[in-house]
């Protein structure tokens, strides 16, 4: 296996795996474990079609772009501004998303321990990631791919130690609602990378169907093992 396949791949599962996924085990609750888990399965392969299709796409253009950019050459002006909103508006939610989950975990968990205080904190944190950003794309790859195969234990060993516990009586009732097809949908998709991906494995069409075709699956056996587990405490 291509070491250019296996950095798209950790890109791919560890750009999808995000703050989505501590919002799917009540989800599952709330729907029900079965229906939420054919759902979700359907939500998968419906993504890692889409995301196949986008590659395709993304080969078909000289250059690196954005949503906008290819809509801009395929669709015309008009659907660019369109996805040029639609992709505003979605960055905008997701950086909210993020802000408020990190935000409350750096309070609780992490600053609230150290004694040189929150700035320098803060600081430190954002400097780490400024520097991870010096060396080009092969470099951030190579530590996403770390940090993901990081991420993917650590998810893997909390799940074990959880399913082991006892089964709580779930007070939820089997209720079905559209949030629940826009929260699939947010946790899965990975839209924004495809183009790296395609790019870290050289513009191979092969390889790259294969990164996200397989990256879409393994991202999302990994959030309903996740959500499956929980949804049962």
């Amino acid at each position: 296996m291509k070491r250019s396949f296996v950095l798209s791949l950790a890109t791919l599962v560890g750009t999808m795996i995000g703050a989505g996924v501590f919002a799917l085990p009540q989800a599952f609750a709330r729907v029900g474990l079965w229906l939420a888990t054919l759902l979700f399965a359907l939500f998968t392969l419906l993504v890692a079609m889409t995301h196949s299709v986008y590659v395709d796409v993304v080969l078909g253009v000289e250059g690196s772009h954005r949503l906008p950019g290819y809509a801009q050459r395929f669709l015309g002006k008009r659907w660019a501004a369109l996805a040029m909103l639609t992709s505003v508006a979605q960055g905008y939610g997701s950086h909210v998303i993020y802000l408020l989950l990190g935000g409350a975990f750096l309070q609780t968990s992490l600053f609230s321990t150290l004694s040189w205080g929150k700035p320098l904190g803060i600081l430190l944190v954002f400097s780490l990631g400024a520097l991870s950003l010096l060396g080009g794309m092969k470099r951030v790859a190579k530590i996403e791919a770390l940090a993901t195969a990081c991420m993917v234990g650590l998810f893997i060993l909390v799940s074990l130690f959880v399913a082991r516990m006892p089964v709580a009586t779930t007070t939820f009732a089997p209720h079905l609602s559209w949030t629940i097809f826009g929260l699939f949908l947010f946790a899965l998709s990975g839209l924004p990378v495809i183009s790296e991906v395609v790019e870290l494995n050289r513009r191979d069409r092969h390889a790259s169907h294969r990164a996200v075709i397989w990256g879409t699956i393994l991202a999302g056996v990994i959030m309903w093992s996740f959500a499956v587990v929980f949804a049962r405490m």
